[in-house]
């Protein structure tokens, strides 16, 4: 009966490794840069992943070279928006992610609306839309 016990504990510790271990693989790594409507890099920017095919939700701020870096975002379907000082200045919608790839999205708000958006490895949808926000 303790084996039995003892080899089902094990059998259980296991398969819980392994959804762990499954759930880590379809993770995506995405990263870009945030430019000001002045061209300067959006110090503090917030990057909001709004994930559509299910309810959830993964924040991340730029930094003083207004790179940002999210290193285990779900495997799935996203509408990226871009905060400066509070402020939504842009949204884009249908970002697929794929947990085989880098993905780079950069957001530069000194060009043109429809020239806002570039990276690679991400198949985005145009943008949805932009504000007149200030640069941060």
């Amino acid at each position: 009966m303790f084996k039995t016990f003892r080899f089902g504990t094990i059998c259980a510790m296991l398969a819980m490794l392994a959804v762990s271990g499954f759930a880590q693989l379809v993770a995506t790594v995405i990263s870009g840069f945030v430019i000001g409507k002045d061209g300067a890099p959006a110090v503090g920017a917030e990057i909001k992943f709004t994930r559509t095919d299910i309810k959830a939700e993964f924040k991340i701020k730029s930094d003083k070279n207004g790179k940002y870096a999210y290193p285990t975002l779900p495997q799935g379907k996203y509408d990226v928006s871009i905060f400066i000082a509070g402020t939504e200045v842009s949204k884009s919608a249908g970002i697929f992610t794929d947990p085989k790839k880098i993905f780079e999205l950069n957001l530069d708000l000194s060009k043109p609306a429809g020239a806002q958006i570039s990276g690679s490895g991400v198949a985005a949808a145009p943008q949805v839309a932009a504000s007149n926000a200030p640069t941060a």
